[in-house]
């Protein structure tokens, strides 16, 4: 739930990126951080600090702490792992500084998001 949410906001930069073509360099799978930091210029300083500190505090400690058979095997404590209701709040943290991101964009939220469709696992079937 964390990795997707913030795989969200990555997706906003990068078209954020195409609207505002102040760069002439490539941002696929470019890392959030990265990301970030090519934007933050272009953001009002607090959402800025807002999304470089959930990066640094919660999307990269959630992204490379998930082997937890090795770790249970080393009988290491769990407790660095998110809780259900750690996720939900991250979510809802994470979505609220989206929002802030659509609307920088200019566009409608439904203009802004075109082209943005989950594909249907039952087709796959």
């Amino acid at each position: 739930m964390i990795h997707s949410s913030f795989a969200y906001i990555e997706g906003l930069i990068e078209k954020l990126v195409v609207i505002w073509p102040w760069e002439a360099s490539r941002t696929e799978g470019l890392p959030l951080g990265a990301l970030i930091k090519k934007i933050e210029k272009r953001l009002p300083k607090e959402l800025a600090q807002e999304l470089a500190w959930l990066n640094k505090h919660v999307y990269v400690f959630a992204k490379h702490h998930y082997n937890l058979e090795k770790e249970r095997e080393a009988q290491f404590s769990l407790e660095h792992y998110f809780e259900l209701d750690e996720a939900i709040a991250i979510y809802y943290l994470v979505r609220v500084l989206g929002m802030e991101l659509e609307n920088l964009s200019g566009k409608p939220v439904d203009v802004f998001l075109e082209g943005w469709t989950l594909p249907d696992w039952r087709e796959e079937q």
